[in-house]
């Protein structure tokens, strides 16, 4: 006899981009400055299915990989400490209607007694299962296999104290015809964001804005979609995206 199985998918986005059928998160990431006096942010969730739906706020922690994937960790790694023990949040729940919009407002505590350091964690927002009546099929002993998406998103919650910097070097590129794949390495106590630009002569073929190595990975494996193949002179550029300055290029 089959027994009945009613599994979730939950889908989640570690970027803000949107799951596109369902949730909507207007934040990339929330940042806060230990010594100003701004203590404040909010992100805003909006319901963009056709159907009520709630969700559940909370903030985890992750090992990023050099794939840019998500491992939970339970323990900080050295020289990235939590965000968690210094950052409130409402609501913890939320239910919205089509259409509708939740504030989640995030404060952050005092640091006065904390270490210098970048303090990382992700605020996950994650749709609820629904409340669903489970039948036996009538006639035999089968079982109807009910598959259900729920959506969800996480966005970096960052808290910068004392004097932190960041660089990055490409080390290595590779060319897959339709494609380029860039090792990064970054360097300093803080994480690295930045932008990946693929030229062909002065004619940009490729970019990936916005990427982040955060200080639990020493480096990023990163693919560039390409609107062409490259020819003799292709080059791919590194800017640090928090000032746009180029610094670091390697040619094919």
């Amino acid at each position: 006899m089959k027994k009945r199985l009613l599994i979730y998918l939950l889908i989640l986005s570690l970027y803000p981009c949107l799951v596109k059928a369902n949730l909507a998160v207007s934040s990339f990431y929330v940042w806060f400055d230990a010594h100003a006096p701004k203590r404040a942010e909010v992100v805003r969730v909006t319901n963009n299915s056709n159907s009520q739906k709630s969700y559940r706020i909370e903030l985890i922690n992750f090992k990023q990989n050099i794939d840019g994937s998500y491992s939970n960790i339970e323990k900080p790694i050295s020289g990235n400490p939590f965000a968690v023990p210094y950052i409130s949040f409402s609501p913890h729940e939320t239910t919205l209607a089509p259409g509708q919009t939740q504030t989640i407002r995030l404060v952050r505590k005092p640091m006065a007694a904390a270490a210098d350091g970048e303090y990382v964690s992700h605020l996950l927002i994650r749709e609820l299962p629904e409340k669903t009546a489970v039948k036996q099929q009538a006639g035999g002993g089968e079982f109807k296999i009910d598959i259900k998406a729920l959506y969800g998103v996480t966005i970096p919650v960052i808290i910068d104290k004392g004097n932190l910097t960041s660089s990055a070097v490409i080390t290595s590129v590779s060319n897959g015809g339709n494609s380029v794949w860039v090792t990064v390495k970054r360097s300093g106590n803080r994480s690295f964001w930045g932008n990946l630009i693929v030229k062909n002569g002065k004619k940009e073929i490729g970019r990936v804005n916005g990427f982040k190595i955060f200080m639990t990975t020493s480096e990023r494996r990163i693919k560039i979609p390409l609107s062409e193949k490259f020819v003799s002179g292709g080059q791919v550029i590194l800017e640090d995206a928090r000032t746009n300055e180029t610094i670091s290029s390697k040619k094919l």
